[in-house]
């Protein structure tokens, strides 16, 4: 208990709240089915006939009209209205990744509710020598986003359709790789990404933990390797993140094609679309810690901001980049489900006929396609946001301006455990931590986690704007 103490409390409390209230109190159901959208009805097969003036045998006004078991034919021209009727539970709970899609978005506020109240205890107390299981909770939450992803793009590679999304998948990932490893080498005056210092820390600390059990080694590993890992994962993580961000270009598109008339919400969507930018350029030390923290403002004769309230800026960045994405959501699937009437009007303007049950099947397509579509909206924001939370807390940072925590000095770690102690679970569990938080310092997770929160950003922003130049072609 010594080891974990208030942190095992809120753990437990959490989980059996989360599992009591969980099927009764979702924001992933209400963010679809009470946020007040509105899908659009296939029209039947009587409504199509009536507006094609067709008879209900299949006659036409004397001239033999094809009528077969798939359906029948009428001319794409036809004219009729969509009806429209409100996105219900009980419609969308059998869609395909309904259950991932509620699981990750409620998993993920209850893991908010822990880390708040981890923060809040925390700062109420002060350092305690006990293990910040809200880390835990916020590992569990990528994992759970990473796999989802994952899945999402694997649908794409068993797809036989030739439509090209294989194509896209790989080109993007060995795009985004090469892409990393031009920028792991840039030198840290024009990027913050402290990737030496975070190696340099790793591997002194793993040396020395290394050397203290009697294991001669320089390191565990070298710095081409180091970089190598990272580069792979950046590439991996641009291919999954490639869909979802030209799923969110198309609906941007579409939200500012629907609000032309009102400046302020386009101006919103705008500012929507570029936090991602400012995200990455945060890290950009010419362009912003440079001008903040080191050049002195006429007025004053001294920065604007302290180097420590900049990191604490830069979180506060990142979490409302995520709140206004989280706020404009609704919006955004709104403007997805209309695509079913975008549909319709492309279809209208080509010529010849179509089968009813080929026109009803891309109408009702979209509605049956909506929990994906949120799911690419909403993976990458959790991505990005518990990125940012376990940023902050392991790297030793504040919400409030304080100074970062540096790393501790290298004391002589506990002796493992003897013979007669092998039977006692927590002697073993206090070495294990004591070696992590020797190996693993506040240094190198300001490294490492600094850099998968710039690249995530880094990857939504860019997948948008390629998103926007493909849409530009069509």
């Amino acid at each position: 208990m010594a080891l974990f103490g208030t942190q095992l409390i809120i753990t437990m409390v959490a989980a059996c709240v989360l599992q009591k209230l969980g099927p009764y109190y979702s924001l992933a159901r209400w963010l679809l089915c009470s946020s007040g959208l509105r899908r659009y009805r296939y029209p039947t097969d009587d409504k199509l006939r009536e507006a094609a003036g067709l008879a209900k045998n299949g006659k036409k006004k004397g001239k033999h009209e094809e009528k077969t078991d798939n359906g029948f034919l009428i001319p794409k021209n036809t004219e009729f209205e969509l009806d429209t009727a409100p996105v219900e539970h009980f419609e969308v709970i059998g869609f395909n990744f309904y259950t991932e899609y509620q699981w990750l978005v409620d998993f993920a506020v209850w893991t908010m509710v822990v880390y708040a109240i981890t923060e809040c205890y925390s700062w109420l107390v002060g350092p305690r020598d006990e293990v910040n299981l809200s880390m835990l909770w916020c590992l569990m939450v990528l994992g759970f986003a990473v796999r989802l992803l994952g899945r999402l793009t694997a649908v794409f590679f068993r797809s036989t359709d030739g439509s090209g999304e294989l194509e896209i998948c790989a080109v993007s990932g060995l795009a985004y790789f090469v892409v990393s490893m031009v920028i792991l080498v840039t030198s840290n005056d024009l990027l913050e990404l402290q990737l030496e210092q975070a190696y340099g820390s790793f591997n002194e600390s793993a040396t020395h933990f290394l050397r203290a059990h009697g294991l001669g080694s320089s390191g565990p590993a070298s710095m081409f390797a180091f970089r190598l890992l990272l580069a792979v994962l950046s590439g991996f993580a641009g291919a999954i993140l490639m869909f979802p961000g030209l799923r969110y270009t198309r609906m941007h598109r579409d939200c500012i094609r629907v609000s032309s008339e009102n400046r302020a919400l386009q101006l919103l969507y705008h500012v929507n679309f570029v936090m991602p930018l400012l995200n990455v350029l945060t890290w950009v030390r010419p362009l912003s810690r440079a001008y903040l923290t080191e050049k002195d403002m006429p007025s004053t004769g001294a920065p604007l901001l302290s180097d420590a309230w900049f990191d604490s800026l830069r979180l506060w960045l990142l979490v409302a980049t995520v709140v206004l994405r989280m706020l404009l959501m609704p919006r955004h699937l709104q403007a997805y489900l209309n695509i079913s009437q975008d549909k319709l009007d492309r279809i209208r303007k080509e010529a010849g006929r179509i089968r009813s049950t080929e026109l009803q099947k891309r109408i009702v397509s979209v509605y049956y396609y909506v929990c994906v579509a949120a799911l690419q909206f909403v993976t990458p924001l959790i991505l990005s946001l518990y990125l940012a939370l376990m940023y902050k807390s392991l790297g030793g940072y504040s919400w409030l301006g304080a100074a970062p925590v540096s790393d501790p000095e290298l004391s002589p770690l506990p002796a493992p455990p003897t013979a007669d102690q092998l039977g006692s679970p927590s002697h073993h569990v206090t070495f294990t931590l004591a070696a992590v938080k020797r190996v693993f310092t506040p240094g190198f997770y300001r490294g490492l986690l600094g850099y998968l929160t710039w690249w995530t950003s880094f990857v939504m922003f860019t997948s948008s704007v390629v998103g926007s130049s493909l849409l530009g072609y069509t």
